[in-house]
Protein backbone atom coordinates (compact mmCIF):
# COMPACT_ATOMS: atom_id res chain seq x y z
CA UNK A 1 0.00 0.00 0.00
CA UNK A 2 1.41 3.44 -0.89
CA UNK A 3 1.29 5.94 0.69
CA UNK A 4 -1.12 9.33 0.28
CA UNK A 5 0.54 12.65 1.03
CA UNK A 6 3.34 10.86 2.49
CA UNK A 7 1.03 9.19 5.11
CA UNK A 8 0.50 5.73 5.43
CA UNK A 9 -3.25 4.57 4.49
CA UNK A 10 -5.75 4.59 6.85
CA UNK A 11 -8.93 1.91 6.81
CA UNK A 12 -12.12 2.61 8.49
CA UNK A 13 -14.84 -0.59 8.69
CA UNK A 14 -18.12 0.37 8.42
CA UNK A 15 -21.11 -1.90 9.22
CA UNK A 16 -24.29 -0.64 8.93
CA UNK A 17 -24.41 0.55 5.70
CA UNK A 18 -26.84 3.13 6.67
CA UNK A 19 -24.70 4.53 9.59
CA UNK A 20 -21.18 6.28 8.42
CA UNK A 21 -20.06 5.44 12.30
CA UNK A 22 -17.39 3.04 11.60
CA UNK A 23 -13.47 2.36 13.30
CA UNK A 24 -10.36 2.68 12.64
CA UNK A 25 -8.79 -0.68 11.54
CA UNK A 26 -5.10 -0.87 12.74
CA UNK A 27 -1.96 -2.07 10.07
CA UNK A 28 -1.47 -5.06 12.03
CA UNK A 29 -4.69 -6.19 11.02
CA UNK A 30 -3.68 -6.50 7.34
CA UNK A 31 -5.44 -9.95 6.43
CA UNK A 32 -8.85 -8.55 7.84
CA UNK A 33 -8.41 -5.02 5.66
CA UNK A 34 -7.10 -7.74 2.36
CA UNK A 35 -10.38 -9.73 3.18
CA UNK A 36 -12.90 -6.67 3.30
CA UNK A 37 -11.02 -5.09 0.41
CA UNK A 38 -11.71 -8.71 -1.63
CA UNK A 39 -14.64 -8.57 -0.14
CA UNK A 40 -15.67 -5.33 -1.42
CA UNK A 41 -14.35 -6.40 -4.94
CA UNK A 42 -16.50 -9.12 -5.34
CA UNK A 43 -19.15 -7.61 -4.31
CA UNK A 44 -19.23 -5.12 -7.27
CA UNK A 45 -17.80 -7.79 -9.74
CA UNK A 46 -20.88 -9.86 -8.95
CA UNK A 47 -23.07 -6.72 -10.03
CA UNK A 48 -21.06 -6.16 -13.12
CA UNK A 49 -21.62 -10.16 -14.05
CA UNK A 50 -25.21 -9.89 -13.00
CA UNK A 51 -25.71 -6.88 -15.56
CA UNK A 52 -23.62 -9.09 -18.86
CA UNK A 53 -26.09 -12.10 -17.56
CA UNK A 54 -29.06 -10.30 -17.75
CA UNK A 55 -27.56 -8.06 -21.16
CA UNK A 56 -26.49 -11.82 -22.53
CA UNK A 57 -30.86 -12.90 -21.41
CA UNK A 58 -31.84 -10.47 -23.18
CA UNK A 59 -29.77 -11.36 -26.71
CA UNK A 60 -31.07 -15.12 -26.07
CA UNK A 61 -34.64 -13.71 -25.89
CA UNK A 62 -34.05 -11.55 -29.15
CA UNK A 63 -32.62 -14.29 -30.47
CA UNK A 64 -34.96 -16.65 -29.77
CA UNK A 65 -37.80 -14.90 -31.67
CA UNK A 66 -36.04 -15.04 -34.67
CA UNK A 67 -36.33 -18.29 -37.06
CA UNK A 68 -33.76 -20.87 -36.63
CA UNK A 69 -32.22 -20.36 -39.94
CA UNK A 70 -31.40 -16.54 -38.42
CA UNK A 71 -30.32 -18.72 -34.87
CA UNK A 72 -27.49 -20.57 -35.55
CA UNK A 73 -24.60 -20.46 -37.42
CA UNK A 74 -23.99 -24.18 -37.26
CA UNK A 75 -27.67 -24.74 -39.38
CA UNK A 76 -26.18 -22.87 -41.66
CA UNK A 77 -23.77 -25.45 -43.26
CA UNK A 78 -26.02 -28.03 -42.26
CA UNK A 79 -29.31 -27.61 -43.96
CA UNK A 80 -27.07 -27.23 -47.34
CA UNK A 81 -26.93 -29.82 -49.78
CA UNK A 82 -24.03 -32.10 -49.88
CA UNK A 83 -22.98 -31.09 -53.23
CA UNK A 84 -22.84 -27.94 -52.04
CA UNK A 85 -21.62 -28.47 -48.63
CA UNK A 86 -18.26 -29.64 -51.16
CA UNK A 87 -17.35 -26.82 -52.36
CA UNK A 88 -17.19 -24.83 -49.51
CA UNK A 89 -15.54 -24.12 -45.71
CA UNK A 90 -17.55 -23.50 -43.13
CA UNK A 91 -16.60 -21.06 -40.22
CA UNK A 92 -17.55 -23.69 -37.40
CA UNK A 93 -17.73 -27.34 -37.67
CA UNK A 94 -21.29 -29.77 -37.24
CA UNK A 95 -21.56 -31.43 -33.48
CA UNK A 96 -20.83 -34.68 -36.30
CA UNK A 97 -17.86 -33.61 -38.12
CA UNK A 98 -16.73 -32.30 -34.50
CA UNK A 99 -17.29 -35.69 -32.94
CA UNK A 100 -15.31 -37.42 -35.49
CA UNK A 101 -12.46 -34.73 -35.95
CA UNK A 102 -12.34 -35.21 -31.55
CA UNK A 103 -12.84 -39.30 -32.01
CA UNK A 104 -9.38 -39.07 -34.90
CA UNK A 105 -7.23 -38.21 -32.09
CA UNK A 106 -4.56 -40.63 -30.97
CA UNK A 107 -2.71 -40.39 -27.34
CA UNK A 108 -0.91 -42.53 -25.28
CA UNK A 109 -3.12 -43.60 -21.85
CA UNK A 110 -1.64 -44.79 -19.09
CA UNK A 111 0.53 -48.21 -18.95
CA UNK A 112 -0.79 -51.42 -17.18
CA UNK A 113 1.40 -53.08 -14.84
CA UNK A 114 1.68 -56.95 -15.91
CA UNK A 115 0.49 -58.08 -12.91
CA UNK A 116 -2.60 -56.07 -13.63
CA UNK A 117 -6.06 -57.81 -14.31
CA UNK A 118 -7.03 -57.77 -17.96
CA UNK A 119 -10.65 -56.13 -18.55
CA UNK A 120 -11.47 -55.80 -21.79
CA UNK A 121 -14.54 -53.26 -23.07
CA UNK A 122 -16.86 -54.62 -26.04
CA UNK A 123 -14.41 -52.17 -28.45
CA UNK A 124 -11.37 -53.95 -27.33
CA UNK A 125 -10.07 -51.65 -24.85
CA UNK A 126 -8.00 -52.84 -22.12
CA UNK A 127 -9.52 -50.98 -19.30
CA UNK A 128 -8.45 -51.18 -15.29
CA UNK A 129 -11.51 -52.57 -13.86
CA UNK A 130 -15.26 -53.90 -13.95
CA UNK A 131 -16.51 -50.40 -13.31
CA UNK A 132 -14.86 -49.33 -16.28
CA UNK A 133 -15.77 -51.86 -18.42
CA UNK A 134 -19.69 -51.02 -17.45
CA UNK A 135 -19.04 -47.11 -18.11
CA UNK A 136 -17.09 -47.64 -21.60
CA UNK A 137 -19.62 -50.41 -22.39
CA UNK A 138 -22.67 -48.10 -21.56
CA UNK A 139 -20.98 -44.94 -23.89
CA UNK A 140 -20.57 -46.93 -26.61
CA UNK A 141 -23.77 -48.64 -26.34
CA UNK A 142 -25.42 -44.66 -26.33
CA UNK A 143 -23.40 -43.77 -29.15
CA UNK A 144 -21.26 -41.23 -27.11
CA UNK A 145 -17.98 -41.02 -28.21
CA UNK A 146 -15.25 -40.91 -25.46
CA UNK A 147 -12.21 -41.22 -24.70
CA UNK A 148 -10.21 -44.07 -22.35
CA UNK A 149 -7.17 -42.61 -19.61
CA UNK A 150 -7.12 -39.15 -22.27
CA UNK A 151 -4.18 -37.18 -20.92
CA UNK A 152 -5.00 -33.72 -19.94
CA UNK A 153 -2.16 -31.19 -18.43
CA UNK A 154 -2.64 -29.26 -15.82
CA UNK A 155 -1.19 -25.85 -14.61
CA UNK A 156 2.64 -26.61 -13.45
CA UNK A 157 2.36 -29.56 -16.00
CA UNK A 158 1.44 -31.90 -14.79
CA UNK A 159 -0.42 -34.83 -16.70
CA UNK A 160 -3.83 -36.32 -15.47
CA UNK A 161 -5.57 -39.30 -16.73
CA UNK A 162 -9.15 -39.44 -16.39
CA UNK A 163 -10.87 -42.50 -16.94
CA UNK A 164 -13.76 -41.65 -19.08
CA UNK A 165 -13.72 -38.15 -21.89
CA UNK A 166 -16.81 -37.63 -23.46
CA UNK A 167 -17.10 -35.53 -26.50
CA UNK A 168 -20.56 -34.70 -25.50
CA UNK A 169 -19.65 -32.72 -22.48
CA UNK A 170 -16.86 -30.85 -24.66
CA UNK A 171 -19.68 -30.02 -27.61
CA UNK A 172 -22.18 -28.45 -24.44
CA UNK A 173 -19.32 -26.78 -22.48
CA UNK A 174 -16.82 -25.69 -25.56
CA UNK A 175 -17.24 -22.74 -28.57
CA UNK A 176 -15.13 -24.71 -30.81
Amino acid sequence: MHPVDGRPPQFYHITNPKDFNGTYIPRAQISFIKKLAQKDYDLKLIKILQAQVRALDKLIDISLSKPDSELKIEQLYSRMISTRQKLIVPVTLTDAQYTEEWQNVSWQGRSFPDEAPGFTTVRGERVRSKSEIIIADTLNRLYIPYRYEYPLELKGGQIFHRSHSTAHSILDNSSR
